[in-house]
């Protein structure tokens, strides 16, 4: 939380969120509120913001502030679009067949997502399902990435050399005589 101090805007306070999803997509096919109830939707941890838990500030038994800046951190992540809600993102075609894409950006971290599928029907949960993808890099990104593990001091030498390359082209382009 930044605060004005004179001509200057200074961090004051913060909150550290521990164990939240790096990157959050919920789709339906219609809005959550007319397919289960808050209460429910608690309960089961559908929607963004009951994935995000309240973390009040260590060695507080009551944290007033923390619904703020628990907000801020959903604002800001649906900013980068890390976390998200689609309500017209899921097709049926039939009683047992459906349809979803998943837009993820490239910032989310590597690793292991999951994904849940419940099925909702007259506000009552029927069943889920679970299944899991792997965010990976490949190509041209994943042989640059491999050889600046592999081979850090080429790596490092030639990156260095297409510094001082670029730096000189542009005192050529942009010399003025």
């Amino acid at each position: 939380e930044k605060q004005a101090w004179g001509p200057l805007w200074l961090n004051q306070d913060q909150r550290k969120y521990i164990a939240i999803p790096a990157f959050i997509a919920v789709l339906s096919n219609r809005s959550l509120e007319l397919i289960a109830s808050p209460e429910l939707r608690e309960k089961l941890h559908i929607g963004v913001a009951t994935l995000v838990p309240p973390q009040g500030e260590k060695g507080r038994a009551f944290d007033a502030e923390e619904p703020d800046f628990r907000a801020a951190l959903i604002r800001l992540r649906r900013s980068q679009k890390l976390f998200g809600d689609n309500d017209k993102a899921v097709s049926f075609f039939g009683n047992n067949l459906f349809r979803t894409n998943i837009t993820i950006p490239g910032t989310v971290p590597l690793g292991n997502y999951a994904v849940d599928v419940a099925l909702f029907s007259d506000g009552a949960r029927l069943t889920t399902g679970a299944a899991a993808f792997t965010v990976v890099k490949s190509g041209v990104e994943q042989s640059f990435t491999a050889a600046s593990r592999d081979q850090a001091l080429g790596y490092g030498l030639a990156t260095s050399m297409i510094a001082v390359l670029v730096g000189w082209l542009a005192s050529v382009v942009f010399r003025r005589d």
